[in-house]
């Protein structure tokens, strides 16, 4: 499956966001992006029956930092919408996301093509002095190290909000090598027990039956009465909402509630599992080949004649060489760090927050309810900032 990025280039990307699609499992994903492309990626997820647009005020604010991507999920937007139930599980919405990040967003630039300084180094170390465990250390830097060419030279922020949200918490597990930082928004973290998950699937069944009885229209006037959205009648554009709602196709929202509804994500205990390791992510592969390459070289210092001049020039070589290595360890273990940001009048996603923040990811609570980018825009951007700075501090200049 080749991504097709047909990308409508403007001559002023700055002012206007550029339209493209990619291709997955046959079907067409729409996408918009904002910014410059040489800054890092950014990218958005929107929920349930929303699509890319719900992101433009952010991004319009974003992309003076990044280079901000905004997809509609399958069934969504203006992607396709087919009535295959395989297209709407979880799992496939997951590596659909995952396949974007990796052909689109994340694929590696002409110049990031070519060997990285260290690898290049490191080439030469295993032409000039074989060995299985340098040149074994050697594949896996050119294969998962940040440093040095692949797929993983460019790594993305991903923000999800709602049902993107719970998609970008599944990217934790499929996509470390991909993902920069994880900003979730107001998501849940899938169901605690077996009967809970079986309460979710009776409930979303019931949605499903009321979108294929009734049509999208109802459906929506009933779904905005839930308390989750009872904050939401307060905005200024809150008949704007409705209509984009209501515009769906109701057999796609029907798919999506039953293939990736609460009820189709692993139980939050294996969630958060996934979310602490991918927090404390490390490439042991990478790390145990370094240290082993360390030891290659301590054995050739007490076997080789310490007067020889040539020995002592090589050895000040290999010495560059493992010091760059250990730069690259240390950026190869560094973690991923998570924000989950929430309203504080959303009382289940202040439940949320706890479990995360125990987990080691920060949380922010804003005052308002449950869809805060489009409650409290600013607000939202400046914990994102906040949160993104203290990452790294070139990220907001």
């Amino acid at each position: 499956m080749d991504a097709i990025d047909n990308m409508d280039a403007t001559d002023n990307w700055v002012e206007m966001p550029q339209v493209g699609s990619f291709t997955y499992k046959k079907c067409s994903y729409f996408y918009q992006r904002w910014g410059d492309p040489e800054r890092p990626p950014l990218v958005l997820l929107h929920g349930f029956m929303q699509s890319s647009t719900s992101w433009e005020p952010i991004a319009a604010s974003l992309k003076l930092h990044f280079c901000v991507y905004a997809v509609d999920f399958i069934g969504h937007g203006l992607s396709d919408k087919p009535k295959n139930p395989a297209r709407y599980t979880y799992e496939d919405m997951v590596a659909s996301i995952d396949y974007f990040l990796r052909k689109v967003v994340c694929r590696p630039s002409d110049s990031a093509s070519k060997p990285s300084n260290l690898a290049n180094k490191i080439s030469r170390r295993v032409a000039s002095k074989p060995s299985k465990r340098a040149f074994l250390l050697l594949k896996s830097l050119r294969k998962t190290s940040g440093d040095c060419a692949g797929e993983q030279s460019v790594r993305a922020h991903v923000v999800g909000y709602s049902m993107g949200g719970r998609i970008a918490l599944a990217l934790m597990k499929t996509s470390c090598d991909v993902l920069a930082s994880v900003i979730l928004e107001s998501c849940n973290l899938g169901c605690a027990t077996d009967e809970e998950q079986q309460e979710a699937a009776k409930r979303n069944s019931a949605w499903v039956n009321r979108i294929r009885k009734e049509g999208m229209e109802e459906f929506v006037n009933y779904w905005e009465t839930l308390p989750l959205f009872e904050t939401q009648k307060e905005l200024g554009f809150d008949k704007i909402l409705h209509f984009s709602r209501a515009a769906n196709d109701p057999e796609c929202m029907a798919l999506c509630l039953e293939g990736a509804g609460k009820q189709a994500m692993p139980l939050s205990s294996e969630t958060l599992t996934n979310i602490e390791k991918a927090i404390a992510f490390q490439r042991d592969e990478t790390h145990s080949q370094i240290v082993a390459l360390k030891q290659d070289e301590t054995r050739s210092r007490e076997i080789a004649p310490q007067q020889d001049v040539r020995f002592q020039t090589a050895t000040t070589k290999q010495d560059k060489t493992l010091s760059q290595a250990n730069d690259s360890e240390a950026d190869s273990r560094k973690g991923i760090p998570v924000l989950y940001i929430y309203g504080d009048k959303d009382e289940k996603s202040a439940l949320v927050a706890q479990k995360l923040s125990a987990v080691g990811a920060s949380v922010s609570a804003i005052n308002v309810g449950h869809n805060v980018h489009l409650e409290a825009p600013m607000l939202y951007l400046r914990e994102i900032q906040n949160f993104l700075v203290g990452i790294d501090q070139t990220l907001w200049d």
